[in-house]
């Protein structure tokens, strides 16, 4: 969601194409072209995706590089930081893998905060043109000083570490995706796209907007859905329409068995209560 407000802050305008829940929140070529100008500077790429769980396929970003190679005044940004979080034979394809002849536009960023479980930690890196790094240092030097000793040293160790057990807890978080899908399905009223990767689920609940729910709050939007289920059933959701995509909430799944059980239910329980 920080993606939007930071263009506006450097005087840009954000365009958001529409990926349909249909397709499983994938960026289409079709719907990339449509939202590129002669006034547009970067594309950027979310993928796996946060907040829909979204994963392209090696052939999606094959149908993408042919459409920015028509537009060669446009630099990508893909922000991969969700690349090891990805679930059954789905594997995480970068840009630069299908259309390395993009390379001179293409920066990536990545860091430690999911594979890792580092979040509170603020370790980031990006790879692309030099002059673009050189850029980026300058700024960075000033807006942050740089990342602490301490969070430096436990990157190295997290990517010193054995990978075995960043696919153990990727088969968690598949575990309980599978899950709390089957249950968001399983409550009339829900839909529901199967994330690929990330740790998250983004159902939709534009069948729940108009109704009342037990405490006599009619929910007018996404928004007044989340604040109703923070407000009465003690469960903190994000609304969609923070991403652009009113009429859904993410639900993470980075949270216990227990924890998730819990909140199905309280969720089930909102929604069989409502009326009208």
């Amino acid at each position: 969601m920080s993606y939007p407000l930071v263009a506006q802050m450097f005087g840009a305008v954000a365009i958001c194409p529409k990926c349909l829940e249909s397709d499983n929140f994938r960026l289409t070529a079709s719907a990339l072209a449509a939202s590129l100008t002669a006034r547009t500077k970067w594309v950027i790429l979310n993928f796996p995706n946060n907040p829909t769980g979204a994963v392209l396929e090696a052939e999606d970003l094959l149908a993408i590089a042919e459409v920015l190679r028509r537009h060669p005044h446009v630099a990508i940004l893909s922000d991969e930081i969700y690349e090891h979080l990805t679930f059954g034979a789905r594997q995480h394809v970068s840009l630069l893998n299908v259309a390395p002849d993009l390379a001179s536009r293409v920066l990536i960023v990545n860091g430690m905060s999911k594979a890792y479980a580092m979040t509170g930690w603020r370790v980031g890196f990006g790879a692309g043109p030099a002059g673009l790094i050189r850029a980026m240092t300058i700024i960075q030097s000033h807006a942050t000083s740089g990342v602490c000793t301490l969070a430096q040293a436990g990157a190295v160790a997290a990517l010193q570490s054995d990978p075995s057990k960043r696919v153990q807890m990727c088969a968690v978080y598949e575990r309980r995706r599978d899950h709390v899908l089957a249950a968001l399905r399983g409550i009339k009223g829900l839909s529901c796209a199967r994330p690929d990767g990330a740790f998250y689920l983004f159902p939709g609940v534009h069948r729940l907007i108009g109704r009342i729910t037990s405490g006599g709050r009619r929910l007018q939007d996404d928004v007044a859905i989340a604040e109703a289920l923070l407000e009465e059933a003690h469960l903190a959701t994000v609304p969609g329409s923070a991403f652009g995509y009113a009429g859904h909430l993410r639900l993470s799944i980075a949270a216990s068995d227990a924890d998730l059980t819990e909140a199905i239910a309280r969720i089930k329980d909102f929604v069989q209560n409502l009326r009208g």
